[in-house]
């Protein structure tokens, strides 16, 4: 990335900032989105401008080899597709970013002495 792309890649960096604030994000969205939008490019090394919907599904493949949470997945998924839409009027299609799969949790059991004692009180 030349000295002029890395310094236009600041600006829209600020402009995607001030767009998140004036639609009330909360601070850290705002801070998360900004911070996976940075990550991406500058890892990357790619122009915002030139970068494409393979780019990120890649990009998003390397979190899930590198056993990145599904959560932070989704939350680059969501700031990458936000970020082009808004600072460069680019449509990223999320469907075709793989986004991992909701992770389901079993129910814990009650602690033994709240379910004893409920079976004393009868």
């Amino acid at each position: 990335m030349d000295e002029d792309t890395y310094v236009q890649t600041i600006k829209d960096i600020e402009k995607f900032k001030r767009y998140l604030m004036h639609k009330r994000y909360s601070e850290n969205t705002i801070r998360t989105y900004c911070d996976v939008v940075k990550q991406f490019l500058f890892r990357t090394k790619l122009s915002p401008h030139l970068v494409t919907n393979q780019d990120i599904i890649e990009y998003n493949h390397k979190l899930y080899l590198k056993k990145y949470s599904a959560s932070y997945q989704n939350q680059v998924a969501s700031g990458l597709k936000l970020f082009f839409q808004v600072v460069l009027n680019k449509r990223i299609r999320i469907i075709d970013i793989e986004r991992p799969r909701k992770e389901f949790k079993l129910p814990g059991s009650p602690p033994i002495n709240r379910t004893a004692s409920k079976a004393t009180k009868k």
